[in-house]
């Protein structure tokens, strides 16, 4: 896009000099600023989405209440449920 922005910096240069009239600045604008809005959309779907932010303190909050319930889960167990967890922990 450097090179866009310094024909756009050129034409308004130009145009402020007297150089040249408002109607050839429109006329010579415009295919830069279509060519530049491109370029901006492509680096737009170029870079990451932004990801929803993730609330540590919700976490925080209900960790006990899970360790708990799992903690329970794990007594009640019988022998089928526990073919659920691996033979060996490496």
């Amino acid at each position: 896009m450097g090179l866009i922005e310094a024909n756009q910096r050129r034409l308004a240069k130009l145009y402020v000099d007297g150089s040249i009239p408002e109607d050839i600045l429109s006329q010579e604008s415009q295919p830069l600023n279509q060519r530049r809005e491109y370029l901006e959309a492509e680096l737009r779907s170029f870079q990451p989405s932004i990801r929803q932010a993730i609330d540590l303190g919700h976490f925080e909050r209900n960790l006990p209440n899970v360790a708990a319930r799992l903690r329970e889960w794990v007594l009640a167990a019988n022998d089928g449920d526990l073919e659920l967890f691996p033979r060996k922990i490496k």
